[in-house]
């Protein structure tokens, strides 16, 4: 096996394919959505000054077999702070809010891609880094468990790691009349109702980006609705900017939907009730599983409740197109668990070297923990 440090994305264009066929928990793991992000965010070439991360690096590990076979990749990137410590981190972290990030190692090979990794970090590179701090693991992620036991019994790393808000996902039956029947008696009568009233009546349309040149049209209803949606949100002046708040954010999720379109992860998808748009989906999929990224609802149609709706006919469009599993993603918010589906534990990893900017960062971070812990103790 051989190990490679990748700095430099059109290497990364390179080995767009062979990275598309590793194992991964979701699309946001893929070359579609990790390379725009570089390009928007990381990138010091192309990354708009307003939104850049100073001072990044791309920082890619790739291990391949003697036969140039790629068998794993950790999609990094480093980053210097004010106090010169250099650090670790997933693309696609940050305001994005990536979900199930990881190290990507085909299944028969994830032992020794991860000790590759590990042993390349602390010999080939070792003085190029000071501390790793990835965030949104899965709890139940294997990889990162044996990645994380290498760094700190074979080679004596400082390792932690800290909780993090949960994903959400819940099983899909086989129809939709079989998920209903899962429900409370209130739930199931008024699931039925809209079924009826708006779903069976053919009111309410679901209509899915399917091609290229389909794609703009709906990311301006989807971004409209959304923001529609946030300046809504209170009296005193809306929730603030969501998730989509700049032009430069916008940027980057319509050159993710090109790329993610054409390895059929995107579902991007407009409610139509009597020929009105009142809501936009924004899901990502695999094989199995239907991610729940985004959604815009016109707050003008609120008495019929155009969130629940839009969400219903996500659902519903899932299972008849073969999903096995919907995923919420990150965020306790009430109505995941109302559909059933159950919390993920997520964590932070965090890794410093025995040196002497490694303790610094360690320290402060700890420091830093805790100040927070009383500022929010102080506040309650």
């Amino acid at each position: 096996m051989k190990t490679y440090l990748v700095s430099e994305v059109a290497a990364l264009h390179q080995v767009a394919k062979p990275w598309r066929e590793l194992p991964t928990a979701s699309p946001m793991n893929s070359p579609d959505w990790l390379i725009p992000w570089w390009n928007h965010f990381g990138c010091p070439k192309r990354a708009n000054k307003a939104i850049r991360i100073t001072g990044a690096e791309l920082f890619c590990i790739l291990v391949v077999e003697d036969d140039g076979k790629l068998i794993g990749l950790a999609p990094w990137y480093l980053v210097r702070n004010s106090l010169g410590i250099r650090t670790i981190r997933f693309l696609g972290d940050g305001h994005v809010c990536s979900d199930h990030l990881s190290i990507l190692a085909a299944a028969e090979f994830a032992d020794a891609a991860c000790q590759q990794i590990a042993e390349f970090l602390m010999t080939d590179v070792k003085q190029d880094w000071d501390t790793i701090d990835l965030e949104a693991i899965d709890r139940d992620d294997p990889v990162m468990t044996r990645f994380a036991q290498q760094m700190g019994g074979a080679h004596g790393c400082l390792v932690q790691s800290r909780e993090m808000p949960c994903t959400w996902r819940f099983d899909l039956p086989m129809s939709w009349d079989e998920l209903i029947d899962g429900y409370s008696k209130n739930r199931r009568k008024k699931l039925r109702r809209k079924t009826k009233e708006y779903f069976d009546s053919g009111r309410a349309v679901f209509r899915v980006a399917n091609q290229p040149n389909q794609i703009s049209d709906f990311a301006d209803q989807l971004f409209r609705l959304h923001r529609l949606r946030w300046a809504a949100g209170t009296k005193a002046g809306g929730f603030g900017p969501g998730a989509f708040g700049s032009a430069e954010v916008e940027s980057f999720h319509r050159d993710a939907f090109a790329s993610l379109l054409a390895t059929e992860s995107l579902e991007l998808a407009m409610v139509e009730i009597d020929g009105q748009v009142i809501a936009a989906e924004y899901n990502l999929k695999n094989s199995t599983t239907r991610f729940g990224y985004q959604a815009g609802i016109d707050p003008a149609v609120y008495d019929i409740s155009p969130g629940e709706i839009s969400l219903s006919m996500a659902i519903r469009h899932a299972i008849a197109t073969g999903a096995k599993r919907f995923d919420f993603l990150r965020g306790d918010e009430d109505y995941k668990s109302t559909w059933g589906a159950e919390s993920c534990p997520t964590y932070r990893l965090r890794i410093q070297r025995q040196v002497f900017k490694g303790y610094l960062d360690h320290y402060t971070d700890e420091t830093t923990t805790v100040l927070r812990k009383i500022k929010r103790l102080i506040s309650t």
